[in-house]
């Protein structure tokens, strides 16, 4: 990785070989005294360099892996890192320098045959994201409804739900209601062949009928016959 760090008098070159984390570095800072060089990855990775033994002297990664989008050195020198990531949750990593060096951070120079240095370090807890006791009183509006937004996505995706499963017994009555169309088609079916055996019936009764009326004439005929025999 190269980089170049600029100061009042002139722009210097460095080239540090990342070998702490594979991932995408998304940003750098460097400490106040200009020694050190902090950088997170887009994978939660957390790394400090030492710019002129151009080696690594600290290397974490935050529990929950996320991508950190804000990094910032302690201006106070004390070596401490703080750092926010995207779900908005802050944290602190104390002591990411070699302990010795901490009280060197105004700028004076170490000599080369000092004693090696010992990184000593104290990463604080990640505090929940939102949390109202870390939120400052004139965003806490935003963050309540935010809460209420996403209780009304909660309410909203149960009666989709609910709206999916009357959606289902409606289908299934559809489905009753065709299956009785089809009964009373049949049955409609049935009912017209009825009535046309009725209506055969009707015209063999009317035929019926018919022929009594002729055999009621032929009755009346032998009577009169009969009479006349009679008669004689």
């Amino acid at each position: 990785m190269s980089l170049i760090h600029s100061s009042e008098q002139r722009f210097e070159t460095f080239v540090i070989a990342v070998e702490c984390s594979s991932k995408e570095f998304s940003i750098v800072t460097f400490s106040s005294c200009g020694k050190y060089l902090a950088g997170c990855t887009i994978g939660g990775d957390i790394c400090v360099w030492d710019i002129k033994q151009e080696s690594c002297v600290m290397h974490e990664v935050i529990k929950n892996k996320n991508q950190i989008c804000a990094l910032a050195w302690n201006p106070s020198g004390s070596g401490e890192l703080g750092y926010c990531d995207l779900t908005g949750q802050l944290g602190t990593i104390e002591g990411c320098i070699p302990v010795e060096l901490n009280s060197n951070l105004d700028g004076n120079d170490l000599d080369d045959d000092d004693a090696q240095s010992k990184v000593s370090l104290k990463i604080s807890e990640l505090q929940p994201p939102f949390q109202p006791s870390a939120t400052p009183q004139h965003l806490q509006h935003r963050f309540m409804m935010i809460g209420y937004g996403l209780d009304m996505i909660g309410y909203g995706l149960e009666m989709i739900g609910y709206g999916q499963e009357m959606i289902g017994y409606g289908r299934e009555m559809i489905g009753y209601g065709r299956e009785m169309i089809g009964y009373g088609r049949k049955m409609i079916g049935y009912g017209r062949k009825m009535i046309g055996y009725g209506r055969k019936m009707i015209g063999y009764g009317r035929k019926m009928i018919g022929y009594g009326r002729e055999m009621i004439g032929y009755g009346r005929e032998m009577v009169g016959y009969g009479w006349e025999m009679a008669g004689r």
